[in-house]
């Protein structure tokens, strides 16, 4: 495992509200987990939202999923009806499950490591050792629709016992013993083990690639000329086809390092800290921006089509993770622009002499930085 400047996130920061935005900026550019009431929080866990007009990316949504407890703490088996769930590993060791035609692939998961449940799909998470766990999840659109199963068997329950019955092949009796949300009432979804639980490995698949990608930093690290100095480990659709929705990359910043302003053409980039802090500057049309020194626990969006720069100020490396709403984002630098503008034209837009230009850093043959090698994947289930 080579993931150990993933520090351990803490509920203790605030809300970054002191924005130097500009006159003309009409939404949240900054935001901290902790400032948000969970949407569901009980003994087992907690899991807060970071959605609608506190930060309304398009087309995304993000869940920060903190479990509690004993080995054994699990989020109930789910599916989301209209939204993919790609989830990343923050802290803590759990196993996770997705059922998919009939089968079940199982996996451990470990910091670092990335998940992916298309939509629809039956999936759930087991807490296993006695360290709390957090998963950052990123949902593919703006309201995920979660249905769980006790909530659906409860419903059944309910309606059609002996349906269920017949189903199970035992007796009403024993199915009246099985525990089913009631109708019309609501919980968190997630659980303390049974009194006896053991953790079985039985059964994990060592070599999962539908839908484990295995930690980033084993799979595609690869530098770009956006990230001086910097490490960058991919999960986009190039190396995983099934990624049809949204990706991720996992960045290291050295002290010093900067990614020079760049702007995404097809994608909103969020930026979620894991470790270490780092200044974000972002620029839109119509004068709106800012810039915030965002640590550990913090988030930065930058809408699509606007420039924004990361800069680690700092004397220690940083960690982040950036997420996309597209499953192929793609890049171009600030600097790009201007070394493919001819000069006469720059003079002209800055009101400067064409030579002034004489000097700028040639950059035309920079790659795409989000275009590396394609990993081999197992071949992509049929999604809806």
């Amino acid at each position: 495992m080579t993931t150990s400047t993933l520090a351990s996130l803490l509920l203790s920061c605030t809300l970054l509200l002191t924005l130097h935005v500009t006159q003309g900026a009409t939404a949240a550019l900054f935001l901290n987990f902790s400032t948000l009431n969970p949407q569901l929080k009980s003994a087992e866990a907690t899991f807060a939202l970071a959605t609608g007009p506190s930060f309304p990316v398009p087309g995304m949504q993000l869940g920060l999923i903190q479990m509690f407890g004993p080995p054994g703490v699990l989020l109930l088996p789910h599916w989301h009806t209209n939204s993919a769930e790609l989830g990343y590993v923050v802290k803590g060791t759990l196993r996770g499950s997705i059922i998919f035609n009939g089968v079940r692939e199982v996996f451990m998961l470990y910091p670092g490591d990335v998940f992916y449940a298309p939509p629809g799909f039956y999936h759930f998470l087991e807490k296993v050792t006695p360290e709390n766990a957090t998963v950052l999840a990123a949902f593919s659109t703006n309201n995920p629709e979660t249905i769980d199963i006790v909530e659906v068997f409860g419903t059944m329950k309910s309606l059609f016992p002996d349906i269920l019955a017949k189903t199970f092949k035992i007796p009403v009796t024993e199915v009246n013993t099985m525990y089913g949300l009631p109708p019309g009432q609501s919980r968190p979804p997630f659980e303390y083990p049974q009194p006896g639980y053991q953790f079985n490995p039985a059964g994990n698949s060592k070599g999962a690639k539908c839908f484990l990608f295995k930690n980033l930093d084993e799979i595609s690290k690869k530098r770009v000329p956006y990230f001086p100095d910097s490490s960058v480990y991919w999960a986009t659709s190039t190396q995983f086809p099934q990624l049809v929705l949204e990706s991720f990359a996992q960045v290291i910043l050295e002290p010093g390092a900067m990614r020079s302003p760049t702007r995404f053409i097809n994608a909103d980039e969020v930026v979620f800290v894991l470790s270490g802090s780092v200044e974000v500057g972002i620029a839109g049309g119509g004068g709106k921006g800012g810039k915030q020194t965002v640590s550990q626990y913090d988030l930065a969006w930058t809408p699509v089509g606007w420039f924004s720069y990361i800069y680690n100020r700092g004397s220690a490396p940083a960690s982040i993770l950036l997420i996309y709403n597209n499953p192929n984002p793609e890049a171009t630098s600030l600097l790009e622009v201007y070394t493919q503008t001819p000069p006469e034209v720059l003079g002209t837009m800055h009101r400067v002499s064409p030579q002034f230009f004489s000097n700028f850093a040639k950059d035309k043959d920079t790659p795409n930085p989000f275009k590396p090698k394609v990993f081999d994947s197992c071949a992509s289930p049929k999604l809806r």
